[in-house]
């Protein structure tokens, strides 16, 4: 493996351990995505570099599963995939057509009944998969501020104004959304 020498019996008994650690891992904490990369290596005992050597090769016969510097077995990274994107689809679903929400840890922790760190997962995946966008101290779903956008050009095919209360009546919202929403949309060039 690269400049390191080792048995394939003795890697394959690597894998064993790291197999079993990370099963056992998965059964203490089912709701983590994976193990992070440097408790899996101090479990095996081995220096940084091996480990990395193992992992290369490993994860190249999808023996485990990486994903932002966490392992995984195979079927707890898919069965945990399927589980996040099933709620990512719960939560736009409810959002879609609900108006201006703060989309915050608490609202996705009630709305889907579930615990803290859940609710956090959720939340980042929905950011990372860009379909919330940070509006001044909210979160609000994308596809309403694409709603927005385009009640606001329809608007101003018709007039070429808009104050900060028509904005509000126009959205049914608070003054202190209609502000939020108002700098966000300059900040972005669509007004």
């Amino acid at each position: 493996l690269g400049d390191i020498y080792i048995s394939k019996e003795r890697l394959e008994a690597f894998l064993k351990e790291a197999k079993a650690t990370l099963n056992a891992y998965h059964r203490l904490l089912p709701d983590e995505e994976g193990m992070p990369k440097e408790l899996l290596r101090q479990k095996l005992g081995i220096k940084e570099k091996r480990l990395e050597a193992f992992l290369s090769y490993w994860l190249s016969r999808s023996e485990l599963v990486m994903y932002e510097g966490k392992m995984a077995l195979p079927s707890h990274a898919q069965a945990h995939s399927q589980w996040y994107d099933r709620k990512r689809d719960e939560c736009c679903s409810l959002l879609e057509g609900a108006g201006i929400i703060d989309v915050n840890l608490q609202y996705i922790q009630e709305k889907f009944f579930l615990s803290p760190q859940q609710a956090l997962r959720v939340f980042e995946g929905l950011q990372r998969r860009d379909l919330l966008c940070r509006v001044g101290s909210i979160h609000v779903y994308r596809k309403t501020i694409q709603y927005i956008v385009n009640l606001i050009q329809q608007h101003f095919s018709v007039t070429s104004t808009l104050t900060v209360a028509q904005l509000r009546d126009m959205l049914n919202t608070s003054r202190k959304v209609a502000l939020l929403i108002m700098e966000y949309l300059d900040m972005n060039n669509y007004t």
